[in-house]
C-alpha cells in the first residue's frame, strides 16, 4: 500500500517558510500568519492521527466498519492524483462522515459548491443544518488547505478569524482537500476531537 506525501513535504514543495530547526528533525512548519497556532498543530498532525484512528477501526468486530475504514484509508491517505482548480468549481453533492476511534457515522448528501472569486476559490456547504464556508489555498498540485468557518442553517456565513485579523473562534474550521476517484474530499480535524470527512461527488 503506497503511503501518500505528508503535509510537511507538500509545504516544503510549496516554498513556505521553515523554522531554523527545519532540517534538524522532521521540521516544525511555520504556517501562513492567518492560521492560528492551534490550527497549525491540528493540520501538522492530521495524517498521522487519522491513520491511527483508521487502523484502529479496521480492527473492529463490525464488518461494515472495517470495510468503511479501509475505504477511507485509501481515499484519504494514499497518494492522490493531481487536482486542478477547474475540476473543483461547480455544484456538488457532499456527504459528511464523522470519524472517531470507536465508529464512523455518515450523513446523507447535501448541496455544496465551489466558485472562483477575486480572493480565490470559495467552498460552501449550502444545505443542512450544519454548514461550512471558506477559501482554498493550494499547497501543491495534489492538495489544498481549507480555511473557513462553521454556521447553522441560514445564519450568515462566518469567516476564518485569522483572515479577519481577529482572535480565534470556536467557529473556525481548517482542513485539507485532496482528489478522489469520484470527485474530491475535505478532511477536517474538529476542534474538540474527532474528524469530519466530506466527500464531494457530482
Amino acid at each position: 500500500m503506497t503511503q501518500r506525501c505528508t503535509l510537511a513535504t507538500a509545504l516544503l514543495a510549496a516554498g513556505l517558510l521553515l523554522s531554523p530547526l527545519a532540517f534538524a528533525e522532521e521540521a516544525a512548519i511555520v504556517w501562513p500568519a492567518a492560521v492560528n497556532a492551534a490550527d497549525q498543530q491540528r493540520l501538522s498532525a492530521l495524517d498521522g492521527e487519522v491513520k491511527q484512528v483508521l487502523d484502529q477501526l479496521q480492527q473492529s468486530e463490525d464488518e461494515t466498519t472495517r470495510d468503511e475504514a479501509l475505504n477511507f484509508y485509501r481515499i484519504v491517505l494514499e497518494d492522490p492524483e493531481p487536482l486542478a482548480d477547474a475540476a473543483l468549481t461547480g455544484n456538488w453533492k457532499c456527504r459528511s462522515v464523522q470519524v472517531g476511534p470507536e465508529a464512523l457515522y455518515g450523513y446523507p448528501n447535501f448541496k455544496c459548491s465551489v466558485r472562483q472569486t477575486p480572493k480565490g476559490l470559495f467552498l460552501e456547504k449550502i444545505s443542512g443544518s450544519q454548514r461550512i464556508s471558506g477559501y482554498l489555498q493550494r499547497l501543491d498540485d495534489k492538495q489544498l488547505v481549507f480555511v473557513g468557518g462553521a454556521s447553522v442553517n441560514d445564519d450568515p456565513q462566518v469567516g476564518y478569524s485569522g483572515l479577519e485579523q481577529a482572535a480565534a473562534r470556536e467557529s473556525d474550521v481548517v482542513g485539507v482537500v485532496r482528489n478522489s476517484h469520484d470527485g474530491f474530499v475535505l478532511l477536517v480535524p474538529e476542534q474538540f476531537g474527532g474528524y469530519n470527512l466530506f466527500r464531494f461527488t457530482r
